[in-house]
């Protein structure tokens, strides 16, 4: 099924650089624009950002525009770009979109809700955001992410940082979601021969807590070599201390067919329901569950490629959904 006809257009517009944008702009036809703002001010990013966003939009006249949020900034210069042309706008909205720094009564809390109200759908990641959506005024549809495909990514090269008899792969942003100083701690409790990989940018975090010698930060990994990572790795653990998070490490993990250690929340249990080892977000219990993971680690990556399968069918549905969406706005907009 087509979701609008072959000369309508899509925009997909994120100021983020995230796997979701670019696996499911493609999946729905989208022309994707991401613009990409590390390494800048914040001030210089938002201005560049939103110039060439204007620019773009004002050139390609799509006829459906879809913004990443966050950024809060993207989402509501959207939604007057949509308004001003006559656009349909759908935000597809993350959970620091939907529920920002500063909590309810916040001044970006307010605009996180107008946000949601103002636009025509509010694409969510799982079941669990939907009232959330709907509480707000807003219209909600489920996207999860999908499996993402790295069948074209190289064969695993075990990375400098995996110095151990077994290899954690922790994949980490250092939001303030993630307990990476848990981790740490966690590495101190497990033998020398269990070695914990950290991604992210952030190193000089890891590094202030006098990590032991078993834990060790990677530093920023291109994508090629954190793919070769993530195949490598014996388990994945993706941590969250949100309840309604579910996050793109554990689809990748899915995808390179790795056994997970998660957090374990009622949606990541939910939609990860078979090879993870779940976890409080404290140090002992996570030491606890990589030795499970890594115990029973041939039963788990069997569990994962059924996990694999199931979440693939699933995906299909949900985009076949979307579509609908896409043609019912359309339909919508010509009358």
């Amino acid at each position: 099924m087509n979701p609008v006809r072959p000369d309508e257009k899509i925009l997909w517009v994120t100021w983020e650089d995230q796997r979701r944008n670019r696996s499911v702009s493609k999946a729905v036809g989208a022309r994707l624009l991401e613009i990409s703002g590390a390494g800048q001010g914040r001030l210089g990013r938002y201005v560049r950002s939103t110039v060439r966003t204007v620019g773009t939009v004002l050139r390609e006249r799509p006829d459906f525009i879809v913004a990443s949020n966050p950024s809060i900034v993207l989402a509501s210069l959207a939604l007057v770009l949509g308004r001003s042309l006559g656009r349909p706008v759908l935000i597809d909205a993350h959970n620091a979109g939907l529920d920002p720094p500063g909590g309810e009564g916040s001044l970006l809390h307010w605009v996180a809700s107008a946000v949601t109200r103002g636009a025509d759908v509010t694409v969510v990641h799982n079941d669990d955001l939907v009232d959330d959506v709907r509480h707000r005024g807003g219209r909600p549809f489920v996207l999860p992410d999908p499996v993402p495909d790295l069948a074209e990514a190289p064969e695993p090269v075990k990375p400098s940082a995996f110095q151990g008899k077994h290899n954690v792969l922790y994949v980490c942003t250092y939001d303030f979601d993630e307990p990476y100083l848990e981790v740490v701690e966690a590495g101190r409790l497990l033998g020398a021969d269990v070695c914990i990989a950290i991604t992210g940018r952030k190193v000089e975090r890891i590094l202030a807590a006098n990590p032991p010698s078993n834990v060790i930060p990677t530093g920023y990994l291109p994508e090629a070599d954190y793919v070769g990572a993530l195949r490598a790795a014996d388990v994945v653990m993706v941590l969250t201390t949100r309840e309604s998070c579910a996050q793109c490490g554990a689809y990748e993990a899915v995808s390179a067919g790795v056994p997970m250690v998660l957090t374990g929340t009622a949606t990541l249990r939910r939609i990860f329901s078979r090879g993870a080892v779940y976890t409080e977000n404290r140090a002992a219990a996570i030491a606890r569950a990589i030795e499970e993971a890594i115990r029973r680690r041939a039963e788990l990556a069997a569990e994962v490629a059924r996990l694999r399968d199931e979440l693939v069918l699933g995906w299909n549905e949900r985009l076949r959904g979307f579509h609908g969406i896409l043609q019912e706005l359309a339909r919508r907009r010509s009358t």
